[in-house]
């Protein structure tokens, strides 16, 4: 208010003004956990292991790899459509990706949340119980697979079964279907992630669609693309810390959990805040390949990199969040976080705020999300490492 109305700043002190907000909500959480205190989640220096960290990104590097080559095809579609059919053609596209993501949403989820049942029961050295899993989840996943797949995932499936069959071996069924239920709803956080998002994305086309057209959807595209490569780094990086930490926790060990937890958010911090930096001092250079030469996407797209990117300071906190709570079998917790920054944080104030700051309300609504979801994963934070340290330490 006091950018925007006082100042009469414009758009400029909207992006000053979420870049201070977002400066102050992070240095205040640094006091607190600078001074001297006893909670569980506190600073202090600590001895930097190589291993841990190569071991992580080794585990991870296929998911990476994965999500960074999605992300590279989907900006060059993007660019194609662009140049050949112009915003509109980069609209479609963004809403076919929005609805393709909500089909992919149970295999996502069950993935996941099958990687922590895992790894526990590979810490806790029960073999019987991995071999029948092994076996249920193939078969379920055959069957979702002819569901829902499309013909690139059917041929992408046959041929990991081609890789894998010299090293598998099917046997009868046993045992009951508890622990499909429980992979199901370990997994569930995810699952409603991926809709949610779909669902906020959704919303989004809705509200540029309704106050700016067809060159807000594609301005908002790009500024996908780019936060997808992010994000997409991130996820990766906390898909790896379900098998390494849900393996610690059936071996009962605390304090590797602990430190993996350390890790992935030092880790995950430097992504976020070197991105910012790198996309606020080149976002010229980044919206213009995209933008093909449409000065007024060009300014648009700008604007809205300026002011979104901002929540790369602090939002991987909660992706770190909710892939740990998944990983050490909190689903419930897991699923608040995953709801409050992809749909419910992000659903009032994309209603709200354009009515009373203009369209720089659309673009605050996720940096606001990632705000509020912050401080609702810090507790979260203090309340699970402290139920773990009593009981694995019990």
């Amino acid at each position: 208010a006091l950018f925007i109305a006082v100042l009469r700043w414009g758009v400029a002190g909207a992006a000053i003004a979420t870049g201070l907000s977002q400066c102050v909500g992070g240095v205040l959480p640094l006091i607190y956990f600078l001074r001297p205190n006893s909670s569980l989640l506190h600073l202090r220096p600590t001895a930097l292991r190589l291993r841990p960290i190569l071991q992580a990104c080794g585990n991870g590097s296929s998911e990476l790899m994965s999500n960074i080559s999605s992300s590279l095809v989907s900006m060059l579609y993007n660019f194609q459509l662009l140049r050949l059919i112009g915003e509109n053609g980069v609209s479609a596209y963004g809403v076919l990706m929005y609805v393709q993501f909500i089909f992919v949403a149970i295999f996502i989820g069950y993935s996941i949340g099958c990687a922590p049942i895992v790894s526990y029961h590979y810490g806790a050295r029960n073999h019987p119980e991995l071999k029948s899993l092994l076996r249920k989840s193939v078969l379920l996943m055959a069957i979702g697979g002819v569901m829902l797949s499309a013909l690139a995932r059917l041929l992408a499936a046959c041929s990991a079964a081609v890789v894998l069959a010299p090293n598998v071996r099917f046997g009868k069924l046993a045992g009951g279907w508890k622990e499909v239920g429980r992979i199901f709803y370990n997994g569930s956080s995810e699952m409603l992630n991926s809709v949610s998002a779909a669902v906020a994305m959704f919303l989004f086309n809705l509200v540029l669609m309704d106050r700016i057209g067809s060159l807000g959807v594609a301005a908002m595209t790009i500024v996908y693309y780019i936060n997808m490569v992010v994000n997409m780094s991130i996820y990766g990086l906390s898909q790896a810390l379900y098998p390494l930490m849900s393996y610690e926790l059936g071996a009962r060990n605390y304090q590797s959990i602990r430190a993996l937890l350390v890790i992935s958010l030092k880790s995950s911090g430097a992504i976020g805040v070197s991105v910012f930096v790198v996309t606020q001092l080149l976002k010229r250079t980044l919206v213009s390949v995209f933008a093909s030469g449409n000065q007024e996407l060009v300014a648009l797209a700008i604007t809205a990199v300026s002011i979104v990117t901002t929540h790369y300071l602090i939002s991987f906190v909660n992706i770190i969040g909710s892939s740990f709570h998944t990983a050490v079998e909190r689903p419930v917790e897991s699923a608040v976080i995953a709801l409050c920054r992809s749909l419910l944080f992000v659903s009032l104030p994309l209603f709200l705020l354009p009515h009373f700051i203009g369209d720089v309300g659309i673009w605050l609504a996720m940096p606001i999300a990632e705000l509020l979801t912050l401080f609702i994963s810090l507790s979260l934070y203090f309340k699970t490492l402290r139920r773990l340290r009593q009981k694995l330490d019990s």
